[in-house]
């Protein structure tokens, strides 16, 4: 990172410094960023029933953190290049910017989220070459465009601050190569696209050609997404075949498949936008139930062009490894929110939220003994003001 950080920037500044000096190009460089006002209040913990004369308690906590702070930050800053080569071909490039980021106090992260070409030979045919981010679902390829999303914090699988969750294992994060494209006829609009990505993240090593990056797998990822939109109603069907990398628990690459359905509909000024993404594996060294499950809903009502208030719900399961063991738990959200636009580059956002959750799973704390009943419970609110700014 300390040695791909200056090559980042001073790329960027001699791009934009080209683009101001010589005024030859057409490149244009422009952006966003969302700082956030946080109040957070909870946490979860993991308690197991035990047997008093064993280990002297009757309830033994396994697990467990609390937090109660009020802090600001700059959540998100995206900074995007784009150039049209010529009418066929496009490049594009985003460097996004999360967590006030600060390489020397180690805070946040900088990341080069994209950086593709593309081909358009029609509407109905592009193709997009490079690092790119598929199109799965509704949200997963505007997911990191905040302010064209009404909330401060996402639901649950696209929000990468929240803990204990690998957004990787319900929606693909990265692919090289996407075909896609749309037609239409009166006010039906098909649409498709198709991918091949890298495997996930875990499996990619920097240390083994000169700090490089390198994806150290054969196998990779495949997925499609087909929809259909009439008027103000559309729906889509998404798909993925990749590996999951649960070396660490049961010692194998297990095979995933993702199936999603996503939905949006507007009319008399409402709008709504939901997903249910299922996500099956296929362990060999193990007869648990690894498969997961996340779908959220959100409905909201415009008033006007500058001001918006919604709804939303989300569900989540969640894998812990506790103890050299994997419990599943499932966490909840549900989410209030306020947009007023006062110009066009600018969005400001309200909004509370509660995160929850109860399970109860069965855990083997030391082979000599049977497993016990173990609670795990998630209890957390957050309050939040955020102002996203387009430049």
């Amino acid at each position: 990172m300390k040695r791909l950080l200056p090559l980042l920037l001073g790329t960027l500044i001699i791009l934009i410094g080209s683009t101001i000096t010589f005024g030859q190009s057409d490149l244009q460089i422009f952006g966003f960023f969302q700082t956030t006002l946080t109040k957070l209040n909870g946490g979860y913990s993991v308690v197991s029933e035990v047997p008093p004369s064993i280990f002297g308690t009757s309830q033994l906590t396994l697990d467990q953190q609390q937090n109660d702070y009020l802090s600001p930050s700059v959540q998100q800053l995206n900074i995007f290049a784009r150039k049209e080569i010529d009418q066929n071909f496009t490049a594009w490039v985003n460097l996004e910017i999360t967590g006030t980021y600060n390489s020397r106090l180690n805070w946040g992260g900088l990341t080069l989220q994209e950086a593709w070409v593309n081909y358009q030979s029609s509407d109905a045919l592009n193709i997009k070459a490079g690092i790119l981010v598929p199109r799965f679902a509704y949200l997963n390829e505007i997911k990191n465009k905040m302010p064209l999303l009404p909330y401060i914090f996402r639901p649950l699988a696209y929000e990468s601050s929240v803990q204990n969750i690998n957004d990787e294992d319900y929606v693909p994060q990265r692919a090289f190569l996407q075909v896609f494209g749309n037609l239409s006829s009166g006010n039906i609009i098909f649409d498709y696209a198709a991918f091949v990505g890298p495997s996930e993240s875990s499996y990619i090593s920097s240390n083994v050609v000169g700090g490089y990056s390198v994806d150290t797998t054969d196998f990779k990822l495949f997925g499609a997404r087909v929809g259909l939109k009439y008027k103000d109603l559309g729906f889509g069907i998404s798909g993925t075949s990749d590996k999951s990398n649960q070396k660490s628990t049961i010692k194998q690459s297990v095979p995933r498949t993702r199936l999603a359905f996503d939905l949006e509909y507007s009319a008399y000024n409402f709008f709504l936008n939901s997903e249910y993404i299922a996500i099956h594996l296929s362990p060999q060294n193990t007869t648990q139930n690894l498969d997961k499950l996340f779908y959220y809903g959100t409905l909201g009502y415009n008033f006007n062009d500058n001001l918006l208030a919604y709804g939303s719900y989300s569900y989540i399961t969640v894998y812990d490894d506790l103890n050299g063991q994997i419990a599943k738990a499932g966490m909840k959200s549900l989410t209030f929110g306020l947009d007023y636009k006062p110009t066009s580059a600018v969005v400001l956002k309200a909004s509370v939220s509660h995160f929850y959750g109860s399970s109860n799973v069965n855990l083997v704390l030391n082979p000599s003994l049977p497993a016990f009943n173990t609670d795990v419970d998630v209890n957390i609110r957050v309050a939040q003001l955020a102002v996203s700014v387009l430049f």
